[in-house]
C-alpha cells in the first residue's frame, strides 16, 4: 500500500517541495531547477516511479529466490539425514546463477527503456 501510495503522490511531493525550495533558496542554479519542477512536476515524477517499481519488483524477486534457496537447503538436509530414510535428494528449485541474471537482465532492459536509452528511431 505504501508503495502505491507513494507512485501516486510522487508529482504532488515534487510540487511542494518545489515551492519550498522557491521560499527558501536564492541561488539562481536552485531557482531554476525549482521552476522546472513547478512548470511539470509529472516529468521528474515518472522516471523516480518507474525506478520505484523496477526496485520494489527486484527486491521481490531476489526474496522469493532466497525463500527457494533456503526450502532447497533444508528439503536437502531433511533427505540426506540417514534417520528418515530418504535416499534421493530434492529437486533443485534455486537456480541462483540462472536467476540472477535474469532478473538482472529483467531490471537492466527496465531501466534502459525508463531512461530512453537506447534512443528511439524517429
Amino acid at each position: 500500500m505504501m508503495l502505491l501510495g507513494l507512485m501516486f503522490t510522487v508529482a504532488w511531493i515534487g510540487y511542494r517541495s518545489a515551492r519550498l525550495l522557491l521560499r527558501v533558496t536564492r541561488r539562481p542554479s536552485a531557482l531554476i531547477a525549482a521552476r522546472q519542477i513547478l512548470a511539470d512536476p509529472h516529468a521528474g515524477s515518472r522516471s523516480f516511479t518507474v525506478i520505484l517499481v523496477v526496485t520494489a519488483f527486484g527486491a521481490a524477486a531476489m526474496m522469493l529466490h532466497s525463500w527457494l534457496d533456503t526450502d532447497v537447503a533444508v528439503r536437502t538436509a531433511a533427505m540426506l539425514d540417514p534417520a528418515l530414510g530418504y535416499d534421493t535428494p530434492p529437486l533443485d528449485l534455486g537456480g541462483t546463477a540462472a536467476f540472477r541474471s535474469e532478473v538482472r537482465t529483467l531490471v537492466d532492459a527496465v531501466r534502459s527503456v525508463s531512461s530512453g536509452w537506447p534512443p528511439s528511431p524517429c
